[in-house]
């Protein structure tokens, strides 16, 4: 047991004795280096992070980056002239959009090479003189086609509002009378769609009459002066016309026939004789009949449609 306890305390004295030489290592070294500095046991260049300098007699050598920027020392030479030619140092044939770098003017497509003075400035890109005409000219007839077209639609907007203010105040001589009367644009809608209501089965004189028989009805004193007066007269509260009556002056779809034949009396086409009213005897009660018999004068029938005055 005393064997034992005679070698620890040896032991734990040469451990001390270990220690302390460690430490005074190490303050010695610490003392050289702030003396001697780091580079005398790193080898290290002191310089900025990412940046070299080399200096020669004649150049000075800039390397930022992966780009080298040659410099004279006399300043002869441009010092970004390489970074802006080719700021990616590209091989020649891997310039973005087939161009590639060269020596020269740092530009080339193909065989030809594009010096600078030569090439003009169009939205960015660099075109040569002979690519430039033609473009401006193909732009020159585009704009020109532009403005042919938009004059002819002004063109044919102007005539089609000068048609609509034709209408709006067109007027027609009515055949069984000398008076005139003036018809809006409006009205002829309306006049269409009655006719289409009272003759859509009828020809093209059936519907013709229709029409007539509203204009001799203005000129009349008896009725109201207008083709809506007339249109949407009422008779001991009743409307003249079943179609407005019943609801299917407002369903009907106006037909092209129909069109023009209100177009063709518009123009003063009638063949009426005066007639003041009409009836289709088989659509119509007895009654009423009688009433059309016994106090008008009946003129002819066209279609299914006797006139009356």
């Amino acid at each position: 047991m005393t064997l034992i306890y005679s070698f620890l305390q040896k032991r734990k004295m040469h451990d001390n004795q270990h220690g302390i030489i460690t430490v005074v290592v190490a303050y010695v070294l610490s003392a050289a280096m702030l003396v001697l500095g780091s580079d005398a046991f790193y080898n290290i260049n002191s310089a900025a992070a990412g940046i070299s300098m080399d200096t020669e007699e004649e150049t000075e050598v800039v390397r930022m980056e992966g780009i080298s920027l040659l410099n004279s020392t006399d300043g002869s030479s441009p010092l970004l002239q390489t970074a802006l030619i080719n700021p990616y140092q590209l091989e020649e044939g891997t310039y973005p959009g087939g161009l590639a770098a060269t020596e020269d003017s740092g530009i080339s497509a193909g065989a030809d090479t594009l010096e600078y003075e030569d090439t003009i400035s169009l939205l960015g890109t660099s075109v040569t003189e002979d690519e430039y005409q033609p473009f401006m000219e193909n732009l020159q007839n585009y704009v020109a086609e532009r403005k042919a077209s938009e004059a002819a639609k002004e063109k044919k907007a102007a005539k089609k509002e000068k048609a609509a203010k034709e209408i709006e105040s067109l007027t027609v001589k009515v055949a069984s009378s000398s008076k005139a009367i003036k018809v809006t644009k409006a009205e002829v809608a309306m006049l269409e769609r009655i006719v289409e209501a009272e003759a859509g089965g009828e020809d093209t004189v059936g519907k013709i009459l229709v029409a007539n028989v509203i204009f001799n009805r203005i000129v009349n004193k008896e009725f109201p002066n207008s083709v809506e007066g007339v249109i949407f007269q009422k008779s001991q509260g009743k409307y003249q016309f079943s179609p407005v009556k019943n609801g299917r002056y407002w369903s009907v779809k106006v037909s092209d026939e129909t069109e023009k034949a209100v177009e063709r009396a518009l123009s003063g086409e009638d063949y009426s004789e005066g007639a003041l009213y009409f009836v289709a005897r088989k659509k119509t009660t007895s009654s009423n009949i009688k009433w059309f018999d016994n106090n008008l004068d009946r003129l002819f029938k066209h279609g299914g449609h006797e006139f009356y005055r």
